[in-house]
């Protein structure tokens, strides 16, 4: 190795790929347990009840559609609210409050990404996910994006069941927070 950076980094690739391969025993375990835990969080949501909020407004929860790797995309809606704009709105609080936007990562419960799926984009296939959601098909004619949260499941630890419990109950802990 003459010491360039690149020399580095092929060395410390082949050091990696030699203490975890790249088959079923090493990393392809690791991803696999990932999807694991992903599949997991997916069907939490799907069997979850609605959250209660403040003054014991609820709350649901829908995926957008079960996880292929190991990224879960959802949003929250208030029961019975048929305005994409306010369920736009929840959502856009709840990832200030689960990301980096409000301060240090290390101290959240839960750490959210988002997205926005727009028409531009996507043109007419969020309906389906929206009429899902409670919203009519007119709001995404009328405001034509919507806002999505994403969780990505990195840790194969959480492919556990107590480990997986302890995720879970961050999540509903922080949606209760600030929801509440």
């Amino acid at each position: 190795m003459e010491g360039s950076k690149a020399g580095a980094t092929a060395a410390a690739v082949w050091l990696a790929h030699r203490v975890c391969p790249l088959n079923i025993s090493g990393y392809g375990q690791i991803i696999g347990r990932s999807m694991e835990a992903a599949f997991a969080f997916y069907s939490s949501i799907v069997e979850t009840k609605p959250f209660k909020g403040k003054g014991g407004v609820e709350y649901q929860v829908v995926p957008l559609c079960r996880p292929d790797f190991n990224t879960i995309v959802f949003v929250l809606n208030r029961v019975g609210n048929l305005d994409l704009a306010e369920m736009n709105l929840l959502n856009e609080q709840i990832y200030k409050q689960c990301s980096y936007v409000s301060g240090p990562l290390y101290y959240k419960d839960f750490i959210t990404s988002k997205t926005i799926f727009s028409t531009r984009e996507y043109g007419v296939t969020p309906v389906k996910f929206l009429r899902e959601c409670g919203i009519p098909a007119c709001e995404w004619e009328r405001l034509g994006s919507v806002f999505v949260l994403r969780s990505c499941i990195l840790s194969p630890f959480l492919a556990g069941e107590s480990s997986f419990k302890n995720c879970w109950n961050s999540f509903v802990a922080a949606m209760e927070k600030v929801l509440g």
